[in-house]
């Protein structure tokens, strides 16, 4: 199916995005996102309880000693050993804390009831929680724990864990339930920080010390209690460590937006995840990867409500992998996984400046970035070819360039494929599929028609999985352009944006080349190459997107043509 669309904007911002994104600058999108939840992290976990009975202040040095001990035995169920307690307003969760020493809460009691205003909180927002998560949308419960923490309620406990660990809070699990049915399941606890703090830090894997935590204070507080009771939901129905830990955070974490849609936490995710789409695969089990597709949990919410996760859940149970499980809750709907993830890429697209005002797709799509192309051609007639190898469940997108002349820009062609290889998905066959993408001139075998441009299209693999070729195929008739007189994003702002657009004099044509360089603030040349006019945002600009390479300042450029030698400036921030 073609769709005839106007002609595309550059990405902008929303002012709350930017200002949101601002507050949050120091974070790297890339590798050195803060740390999330440890729930998978069991030797963070074990080096937290361990530094805890070392660090106790009321233990010998014996006790202490022994209690490390007894942490490798297995067999011995030990829990944090904090000075105070209480019991939620439901008697639900019992809250674990200490007033003094390094895990201290701040003691402020504004209500005068005796216990902390912020572990009143965690109360509050844990059974909220709870309210949600079990009673409205029936989840199970988790279960009693048999007395450990000082009673049959669930157990939190209230620890330091923003400075230098990081981690907004984490689910270990405890005791196996026992008689053992399809897959082990557990008892457990909850770890959360004591304050969230935005002047908490932890050392990233480069070394370097950056704020723990995107979302700070209560909110943080409210996201981390939707996520983690989840994580304690899941035990119950099943622990399928280590196979897909990614499916386990995709639910928790989609569970922070279904509570509290206005808490936009998982915004630290989606940079690294529309720009690496190759390197994050959904078929990616990382739990890492689950905090990424955790927007996967909006569309099934949209598509089928809370039956479809609930529904995934109480399939896992009964001893089937998610995957399956997913694919078996769609059946029940008339339909299967391979359909709707087809349908679900079409949501990657459609965001930025590409978004819909009726939230169509995503709610928030027009503050979200734009999907990367793994590719931007420009078509060679007679015939271009673009051949590589796609992971299954790998979302791919590209752009092909059939060229204007002059002033007038260039006919565009956007697609998006994806090898939907269910089986591959379910058994984790992590071998790419071949495909062959083909424009031309000349209408071959399995072509479609792009009528309002001219061409034929096709898509061949050696297998029979792929989407539909015509389900995301856009087409961007080339219309007149326009120069612009400053350079724009300015200042650019690396890594959230990763190219900067030069104006070019009037009298310059698209796709005429220039001598572009790059000087410091000594008018040292840092760069210097021939650079072809582009096509941006309806104007002809000249595009440079090595940022990574220079440092942050102020940099004076030139382009030069025959026709003119332009002048002008930009700044650099990281």
């Amino acid at each position: 199916m073609k769709k005839q669309v106007s002609p595309m904007k550059n990405f902008i911002f929303s002012q709350i995005y930017i200002l949101f994104l601002l507050t949050n600058i120091l974070f790297s999108y890339n590798n050195h996102l803060p740390p999330k939840c440890l729930t998978f992290d069991i030797n963070t976990q074990q080096e937290i309880l361990i530094n805890h009975f070392l660090n106790h202040p009321n233990l010998e040095p014996k006790t202490r000693q022994e209690k490390i001990q007894q942490l490798k035995d297995s067999n011995i169920i030990l829990r944090f050993e904090l000075t105070h307690s209480v019991l939620s307003p439901k008697g639900l969760f019992r809250i674990h804390y200490d007033i003094t020493g390094e895990n201290a809460v701040d003691p402020t009691d504004n209500n005068d009831n005796g216990i902390p205003d912020y572990i009143d909180s965690v109360a509050h927002y844990f059974e909220k929680a709870y309210e949600i998560e079990v009673n409205q949308i029936g989840y199970l419960p988790p279960p009693k724990d048999f007395g450990d923490g000082g009673g049959d309620e669930y157990d939190i406990y209230v620890l330091e864990l923003g400075k230098n660990r990081g981690g907004y809070g984490y689910t270990t699990a405890d005791r196996e339930i026992l008689p053992r049915f399809n897959f082990p399941r557990y008892t457990s606890y909850i770890v959360i920080d004591n304050n969230y703090s935005p002047e908490d830090s932890s050392i990233y894997s480069d070394n370097v010390k950056r704020p723990s935590y995107f979302t700070t204070g209560i909110d943080a507080l409210k996201i981390t209690a939707a996520h983690e009771l989840h994580h304690a939901i899941q035990y119950v129905y099943g622990f399928i460590e280590p196979s897909v830990p990614a499916i386990y955070e995709l639910t928790s974490s989609w569970m922070e937006y279904r509570l509290y849609p206005e808490i936009k936490d998982y915004y630290q995710y989606l940079p690294q995840l529309f720009n690496g789409l190759k390197r994050y695969p959904f078929a990616n089990t990382d739990p890492d990867n689950g905090y990424r597709w955790s927007i996967y949990g909006q569309y099934m919410f949209k598509q089928f409500g809370d039956f479809a996760m609930k529904r995934m859940w109480e399939i896992i149970a009964l001893g089937i992998d998610p995957y399956t499980a997913l694919d078996s809750v769609y059946k029940e709907k008339n339909t299967n996984l391979i359909e709707q993830w087809c349908k679900f890429k079409s949501w990657m697209y459609f965001t930025g400046s590409r978004a819909f005002d009726d939230r169509r797709y995503f709610d928030d799509a027009k503050d979200f970035p734009e999907i990367k192309f793994y590719s931007e051609n420009t078509y060679t007639p007679p015939t271009t070819l673009d051949t590589g190898s796609i992971y299954p469940f790998e979302i791919r997108a590209f752009r092909t360039f059939f060229k204007g002349t002059g002033e007038k820009s260039a006919d565009t062609c956007d697609l998006i494929i994806s090898n939907a290889d269910l089986e591959s998905l379910k058994k984790q066959n992590k071998k790419g599929a071949y495909y062959e993408l083909k424009f031309s001139t000349e209408d071959f075998i399995n072509a479609i028609y792009l009528e309002s441009i001219n061409y034929y299209i096709g898509l061949r693999s050696e297998l029979f999985n792929f989407c539909n070729l015509d389900q995301d195929l856009y087409i961007y008739p080339g219309t007149s352009t326009c120069t612009v007189e400053n350079p724009y994003p300015n200042p650019v702002k690396y890594p959230f944006e990763t190219a900067i657009y030069l104006p070019v004099p009037k009298e310059i044509l698209l796709y005429e080349k220039v001598e572009l360089t790059i000087f410091n603030n000594l008018m040292e040349t840092i760069y210097y190459d021939t650079n072809e006019v582009i096509f941006d945002n309806g104007c002809r600009v000249i595009r440079f997107n090595r940022l990574e390479q220079i440092s942050a300042g102020i940099y004076i450029y030139n382009i030069k043509h025959p026709k003119s030698n332009y002048w002008g400036k930009f700044v650099l921030q990281r």
